[in-house]
């Protein structure tokens, strides 16, 4: 399972840290969108969901977009979280309205950088990305 984040937004800096604490077992792994080491893989997405610039999840050999992708992370996390997938029964449609004004205004609300967030030393072979980069816009 893959979580590729917005290495500029500190909201999706959090979302790292919130399922990096609560993953165990330690399953998930990390990468920013704008690193070069994870085109690839973003190339194998659908047309659509290539130009991503929040959350986008790689699981079980498909990709996951806007409140998919969340609602997909909570199950993958487990329970109580997992019981957040019970909004998957709302038509993505009406998931992904409330998702795009989060993710609009997500900057001016939490801030960006240039640079992620300091990953403890246990958690750093969980990033397939080096989230102490910095990304130029």
């Amino acid at each position: 399972h893959i979580l590729l984040y917005d290495g500029y937004c500190l909201m999706c800096s959090s979302l790292v840290r919130w399922g990096m604490q609560r993953d165990k077992e330690g399953k998930i792994y990390f990468g920013a969108l704008q690193d070069e080491k994870m085109a690839d893989l973003i190339k194998q997405a659908p047309d659509f969901m290539q130009k991503a610039d929040s959350v986008l999840l790689y699981s079980g050999g498909q990709f996951y977009f806007r409140s998919s992708a969340v609602l997909k992370l909570y199950g993958l996390i487990g329970f109580p979280y997992s019981l957040m997938t019970g909004f998957f029964i709302v038509p993505s449609f009406i998931r992904d309205f409330v998702y795009r004004i989060i993710a609009k205004y997500r900057k001016k609300w939490f801030g960006s950088s240039k640079a992620c967030f300091l990953v403890p030393s246990e958690k750093q072979p969980l990033f397939l990305t080096d989230p102490t980069k910095n990304y130029e816009p």
